[in-house]
């Protein structure tokens, strides 16, 4: 999976995701961030890309919970529980989209 792939699915959300070495110079020594903040650490390379979804995953779960709707990871939008339309077609929530 590269970036593109991450913002195809997830969109501006895989832009809040950075992957970097941190805290050594060893192999396991990379971390996932989300907006500056370490999201895991120690890490592989390898695993970065895994942990890069999750991490998207994760901010559109904690959108959509902070909206009161759940996510559709298949689509990478957050559903409104109450009308359960896309969370950009909603007119439920007061500003009209989840996240």
């Amino acid at each position: 999976m590269t970036q593109k792939d991450l913002i195809a699915k997830f969109g501006p959300v895989a832009k809040r995701v950075t992957a970097r070495k941190h805290m050594g110079d060893d192999a396991g020594s990379w971390a996932v961030f989300i907006d500056g903040g370490v999201f895991v650490n120690g890490l592989t390379a390898g695993e970065c890309w895994y942990y890069k979804t999750l991490a998207c995953e994760t901010i559109m779960a904690r959108a959509a919970k902070k909206a009161g709707g759940t996510v559709d990871l298949a689509r990478g939008e957050a559903i409104c529980t109450t009308c359960e339309k896309p969370g950009s077609k909603c007119g439920c929530s007061p500003s009209g989209t989840f996240a």
